[in-house]
């Protein structure tokens, strides 16, 4: 960090290399709109590099990442105009190629969509804190104590948040989990 306070081109090259998409995944889990998320990440990297001098390296360079995302992604959210804000669900290029590459069929493929789309309206369905532990614990990749220096709850209230989540999501995803998911 010290590398790109300096403005030391690699080391922020690397720094995007390493974080870029996972930010941009956690902001698309939340603000459910592909430019939003494009436009918040650019600032988060902007705003990690300028910031990159105060890092002190007592928390994780992930959770201080990520609590600059989240508290960006707040000030975006209460800036904005209600009635501006999309309600369209857009999948994240990774996972919309990912799904495509290992489809075999045009069925499989929708299929695949159809279930993305339902775990991520069950995702948007979980109480405010349980989805923002689920999304970054799956979409941004941090650990339960990346969590926990993030959010600032216990990494004890991380878990229990998390098997939460993740119970009520087994809860109503239920048919998918036995299989009995039919594409009409």
């Amino acid at each position: 960090m010290k590398a790109v306070a300096a403005g030391d081109d690699e080391a922020v090259g690397l720094l995007v290399e390493l974080y870029q998409k996972r930010v941009f995944r956690f902001l698309l889990g939340w603000a459910r709109n592909r430019e939003d998320a494009l436009d918040i990440t650019q600032d988060i990297i902007h705003r990690v590099c300028q910031k990159a001098g105060n890092y002190n390296g007592q928390a994780p360079l992930t959770a201080w990442i990520f609590t600059i995302a989240r508290n960006l992604y707040i000030d975006h959210c209460r800036s904005k105009d209600a009635r501006r804000q999309s309600r369209t669900i857009e999948m994240d290029g990774s996972i919309e190629s990912t799904v495509s590459s290992a489809a075999n069929s045009p069925e499989t493929t929708l299929m695949s969509k159809e279930v993305f789309l339902r775990v991520k309206n069950a995702i948007d369905r979980l109480p405010p804190r349980q989805r923002e532990v689920v999304q970054l614990r799956l979409l941004g990749e941090l650990t339960l104590e990346e969590i926990s220096n993030t959010i600032g709850l216990t990494t004890g209230g991380v878990k229990s948040t998390l098997h939460n989540a993740l119970r009520a999501l087994r809860k109503q995803l239920a048919d998918l989990e036995r299989g009995a998911y039919v594409h009409m």
